[in-house]
């Protein structure tokens, strides 16, 4: 009986340490997803603000586009590229200062 015992003993003292060891593994894993996460959280806040940043963008073409569809983008040019005005158009130019 004594020998019985012992094996016992042995037996539950190898089985708890690979219990242990186990549930260090886990932690240890968990600690590393936990990091992993953090990483990829950040990243997604980093995409999400770019994305937002490109439809600001995309919105601001897409008003620019349709300006220069219009007459007065086409005035506005011939304006100031091309210094044309309308025949009853009196233009005001300042003095040069010397």
């Amino acid at each position: 009986m004594a020998g019985r015992k012992k094996k016992s003993r042995f037996g539950l003292k190898l089985i708890a340490f690979v219990v242990l060891i186990l549930c260090a593994l886990v932690t240890y894993n968990r600690v590393l997803l936990n990091q992993d996460y953090k990483e990829l959280q950040a990243q997604q806040q980093e995409l999400d603000t770019q994305l937002a940043e490109e439809e600001d963008r995309t919105y601001d073409l897409n008003e620019t586009q349709k300006y220069m569809q219009t007459k007065k983008y086409v005035e506005d040019v011939a304006r100031k590229y091309f210094g044309l005005v309308y025949p009853d158009e009196i233009l005001i130019e300042p003095e040069d200062q010397k």
